[in-house]
């Protein structure tokens, strides 16, 4: 009977604590790849109620997809989900891995090994012979699903009851890559949140608040990408709150906020992303003494895209107060068009939001590098604030075509 292998990718907004396996990798061509795996010495140490054998590292060579075969042997996609049935139906468990790759999901189908569990058969003693015999779990090829979404969930089961295994896998909504918190109380101190990603449309690479009381103090956030969809925000920290049951405060003091990325689009449509390194709405904020540098909000190669905030997203915020922050080398869109290379602050314009800036520097921001930008240091709509103090220096609207209030660019409030 011709084995069946079915895929059914379901959107599902949850959070979870995973870990998987790194296993050794062998690109199409054989080549072993550099690990990280961890061969677990267990032999003997579970006496008298368990035993189990030493574990050891697994050959793979991926089969399917270039694009992905090529990320997992360098190492670029990120692990994130196990799951296992016989799909083959030969009477071995197989072994079905989620990774999350560049520009989506990977799928990897590794078959059992059947002389792991008849050893002494007539194929196994002839494959002895042969000297292609293995004692793994697992055979090495591993044939590759390209998805459209990270399969943060996998599960198997007959879904369809046709008598075949299938296999569903699950993307979650990709909010807080390295951190998620919801309505608590929480003080982070001198921590490092780095290298992490959301989902393909997700918030907060670093970090994804909502309506959680907070105090940030001396952390390091770096690297972090929200995600790669068509409105993504708050590359390194995404916050905001429930207006409807309270307002949360956010306290902001010695951190630093570098190379975090709010979403990359290579199209075909168009996006809008905010915040390459924070996007804050509806808070009460303390912003002091952080450093916000060379974050982008909107990596994109189309003429439509949109960045705005390529340092700070302010939307509505309440009793803010922003002061002795750096705010330096930020960029709104790389592509597209661009609004506030270093700090958008906005509100709706059904209210104006009040709040005050004092000795910060905004200095050596770019709203867009290609196309039109406004307010390279900093962009302001319907807000009414005060500044005093702050350096605003050597800020470009646009390196590509026109640009407008290099400095700041402000339009309605007070």
């Amino acid at each position: 009977m011709k084995p069946r292998f079915r895929i059914t990718m379901v959107l599902i907004f949850a959070l979870t604590l995973l870990t998987s396996l790194a296993v050794r990798a062998q690109g199409p061509t054989g080549q072993t790849g550099s690990s990280s795996a961890i061969a677990l010495r267990a032999a003997g140490r579970g006496n008298p109620w368990i035993n189990l054998h030493d574990g050891h590292d697994l050959a793979v060579v991926y089969v399917g997809p270039k694009a992905q075969a090529a990320a997992l042997t360098a190492q670029r996609a990120r692990p994130l989900s196990l799951t296992t049935a016989g799909f083959d139906e030969d009477g071995v468990p197989d072994l079905v891995s989620g990774y999350d790759g560049p520009g989506g999901g990977i799928l990897s189908w590794q078959r059992g090994n059947v002389d792991v569990l008849w050893p002494n058969s007539p194929a196994a003693q002839k494959r002895r012979a042969e000297g292609t015999f293995t004692d793994a779990a697992f055979l090495s090829s591993a044939r590759l699903y390209a998805l459209p979404v990270a399969p943060n969930f996998l599960g198997a089961g007959d879904f369809d009851a046709d008598g075949h295994w299938d296999v569903v896998a699950a993307g979650a909504s990709g909010d807080g890559g390295g951190i998620y918190a919801s309505t608590c109380d929480l003080t982070l101190g001198n921590n490092t949140v780095q290298g992490n990603r959301g989902g393909a449309i997700g918030s907060g690479g670093g970090i994804y608040f909502y309506d959680v009381m907070a105090t940030l103090t001396g952390n390091q956030v770096v690297g972090n990408r929200a995600g790669d969809g068509k409105s993504s925000n708050g590359g390194g920290l995404y916050a905001t709150s429930d207006l409807y049951t309270r307002v949360a405060e956010l306290i902001l003091q010695g951190n630093t906020f570098r190379d975090n990325v709010s979403c990359r689009n290579d199209g075909p449509a168009t996006a809008i992303c905010r915040g390459g390194g924070l996007r804050l709405g509806r808070l009460k904020l303390a912003l002091t003494d952080n450093t916000i540098q060379d974050n982008t909000a909107l990596v994109g190669a189309l003429i439509n895209d949109n960045g705005w905030g390529g340092g700070v997203f302010l939307y509505e915020p309440f009793d803010t107060t922003l002061s002795g922050n750096t705010v330096q080398g930020n960029v709104a869109c790389n592509g597209g068009f661009g609004f506030g290379g270093g700090i958008v602050l906005t509100a709706d314009l059904s209210r104006s939001a009040a709040i005050a800036l004092t000795a910060n520097t905004v200095q050596s921001n770019t709203a867009s590098l290609a196309h039109t930008g406004n307010g390279d240091g900093a962009y302001a709509s319907n807000i009414s604030g005060t500044l005093s103090s702050n350096v605003i220096a050597g800020n470009t609207g646009s390196k590509g075509r026109e640009g407008y209030g290099g400095g700041v660019y402000a339009e309605g409030g007070n």
